[in-house]
Parts: C-alpha cells; sequence; structure tokens
C-alpha cells in the first residue's frame, strides 16, 4: 500500500512536470522573465502612481495591492490556458482519450507547477508596491499574508482549470484569456470597490474568484482581525474548488465528444 502510494506520487509530480514543460508557451527566458518578473512590476507600478498623483496615496496602495494580487491571477490562468490550447493545437491530448489514464490524475496535473509562477509574481507585484507607495509591513502579520496569498494562488489555479477547459473546447485561448483578464480587473475589486457596485453586480463579483481573497487582504492591511475574515477566506477557497469540479465535468464531456464524433472538432 505504501508502495503503491509513492509510486502514484512520483508519477504525478513527473506528469505535472512534463506536462508544464511541455506546454507551457512562456517557459524560456525572455518569455518567463517578462511575463513572471517584469510585467508585474510595469502594471503594478502603473498604476500605483496613476492613483497616487490622481487620487492620493491610500488609493494607490489600493491599485497596488490588487495589481501585485492580479499578477498572480495573469500568469496563472494564461499558462494554464496556453497548456490545454497547445495540447490540443498539436493533437497530443488524443493519446489521453485513447489510453486508460488516469484522467482526474491528468488533470490535476495541468496547474500544480503553475501556482508557483503565481506566488513569484506576487512577490515581485508586492516589492513594487513597498517600493513605490510605501506599504508598511512592519506590523503586519507574515503567517496570516503567507496563508491568504496561499488560498488565493490556489483558488486562481483552479480556477485556470475552468478557464483552460473552455480554451480546449473552444479551440481559443487569446481572446478568452483576454476576456476574463478584463473581468477579473474590473469586477473583483482591485479598481472599484465592488462594495460600490449594485446588488446584482455585487452578488455576481462574490462568485468570482479572487475577490473574496482580496478583500480579506484589503481589510488585514486595515488592522482588522483575522478571526473576522476566516469566513472570506475560506469562501475564497470553496469558490476555487467549485470551479475545479466544473472544470472536470467539462473535461469528461469534451472527451465523450471527442469519442462519439471521432475527432477534435
Amino acid at each position: 500500500m505504501v508502495n503503491r502510494l509513492f509510486d502514484g506520487i512520483v508519477s504525478f509530480t513527473q506528469q505535472s512536470y512534463l506536462t508544464y514543460r511541455g506546454l507551457f508557451g512562456w517557459l524560456n527566458w525572455q518569455g518567463y522573465i517578462s511575463n513572471v518578473l517584469l510585467r508585474p512590476v510595469v502594471v503594478v507600478l502603473t498604476f500605483s502612481l496613476i492613483g497616487r498623483f490622481a487620487v492620493g496615496l491610500g488609493v494607490a496602495q489600493r491599485f497596488a495591492l490588487g495589481m501585485a494580487v492580479l499578477g498572480m491571477f495573469f500568469i496563472a490562468m494564461n499558462g494554464i490556458a496556453q497548456s490545454y490550447f497547445f495540447d490540443r493545437q498539436t493533437g497530443t491530448i488524443k493519446y489521453l482519450f485513447i489510453t486508460r489514464g488516469n484522467r482526474i490524475s491528468n488533470y490535476l496535473s495541468r496547474g500544480i507547477c503553475h501556482l508557483p509562477n503565481a506566488i513569484l509574481a506576487f512577490i515581485t507585484g508586492i516589492f513594487t508596491a513597498w517600493l513605490v507607495v510605501y506599504i508598511n509591513f512592519e506590523w503586519f502579520n507574515w503567517g496570516y499574508l503567507i496563508l491568504v496569498v496561499m488560498v488565493i494562488a490556489i483558488s486562481m489555479t483552479m480556477f485556470g482549470q475552468f478557464i483552460g477547459v473552455l480554451v480546449l473546447i473552444t479551440n481559443n485561448w487569446v481572446h478568452i484569456a483576454g476576456l476574463t483578464n478584463s473581468i477579473m480587473m474590473v469586477l473583483t475589486g482591485v479598481i472599484i470597490p465592488i462594495g460600490r457596485f449594485p446588488g446584482p453586480l455585487y452578488e455576481f463579483a462574490k462568485l468570482l474568484p479572487m475577490t473574496n481573497g482580496l478583500l480579506v487582504l484589503g481589510f488585514l492591511f486595515d488592522g482588522a482581525e483575522f478571526s473576522q475574515l476566516y469566513g472570506l477566506l475560506l469562501r475564497e477557497l470553496i469558490t476555487g474548488f467549485t470551479y475545479l469540479i466544473l472544470g472536470y465535468l467539462g473535461f469528461i464531456y469534451f472527451e465523450r465528444h471527442v469519442r462519439q464524433t471521432g475527432e477534435l472538432h
């Protein structure tokens, strides 16, 4: 039993690494540095300066925090979406459909290695925010910060799986990724506080990943007690799991469609 469990972990780790290495389009020095390291710096810097000089330091700090979190989403979601797109474009996914390979393992392995990239993008973005708008971490509980960022990154990665399956079905990652990034920027509180949304739009925003996690981060930076916020953090995690399950159902539906039609279209 122990040996079988160990072999399963090793196999899953290898599958995650090979899927990431073979299907991630930005896994080169130019693409990786520009998207994981430089892009968060530019985005945080741009919106921080806009907020600071157009409104004030407080708004600039909010913009910077939101953009640092959005940087996590960008790299995680786009990386996973690319993986699904290239898997279909190159036709390699059809080899999965003619085998008895574990579908759940294959599905889950597609997002694992993109999680560290999301964390790294956040670190780059929040460091830039610290330099530009003087976010003070001296009184902040680092344990809570790490926990919240990890939960948000996991939730985003799960949502990325859902978007990846949509890309797999539609065979178009650029348009779907662009639309999703725009929705997340506008509706999750990155720029506009969701408390200012009308009722139906507010409720819809709460169903998106990142919304609840960003609220938790904002409240923590305002000095709120974490004991008052764990419900929001739990909802962030549940939201991610919900999208992960929906994505898996779509993954199975696509395979069934391919088996019935005999083609990937």
